[in-house]
Formats: structure tokens, C-alpha cells, sequence
């Protein structure tokens, strides 16, 4: 697991109430236990509070997955 992935994974643990175990790539909204259209910004605030950054508006939409984040990330 890289760095971007542990801080995603605990992000989104955090916000969820999950343990990060059950956090991996293929976790996404209205699959994920607890993850709806609410908890997702919860999540995206949480990750740019955690990395100092902001995300585009026109990106939260598509941001809405552990990978489609990391990969967002990445590309930054």
C-alpha cells in the first residue's frame, strides 16, 4: 500500500466508522457500508484537510470511489 492509499483509506475509515481493514480500492459509494452522496463529501473534506489541497468542483462529482480519489491524486 503507498502513502496516497493509507491516507485515503484512513480518510474514508474515519468518516464511515469502519475499521481501515475494510477499506481497499475497490470501495465506493452506495457499496461501501455507511458511504452515501453525504458521507462522500465528508470523505473529499476530510482527504484535503489530511493533504493540504483542494479539489476542483467540476471533479467532486466523479470523485466518488477510494481509486477514482487515489487516482485523482496521483495525477496532481
Amino acid at each position: 500500500m503507498n502513502s496516497l492509499e493509507v491516507v485515503v483509506f484512513s480518510a474514508i475509515a474515519e468518516v464511515l466508522n469502519l475499521p481501515v481493514t475494510s477499506i481497499n480500492l475497490e470501495s465506493k459509494i452506495d457499496v461501501t457500508e455507511n458511504w452515501d452522496s453525504l458521507t462522500n463529501m465528508d470523505i473529499l473534506l476530510k482527504v484535503e484537510d489530511l493533504l493540504g489541497i483542494t479539489f476542483a468542483a467540476s471533479d467532486l462529482e466523479q470523485l466518488n470511489s477510494s481509486r477514482s480519489i487515489i487516482e485523482k491524486l496521483q495525477l496532481n
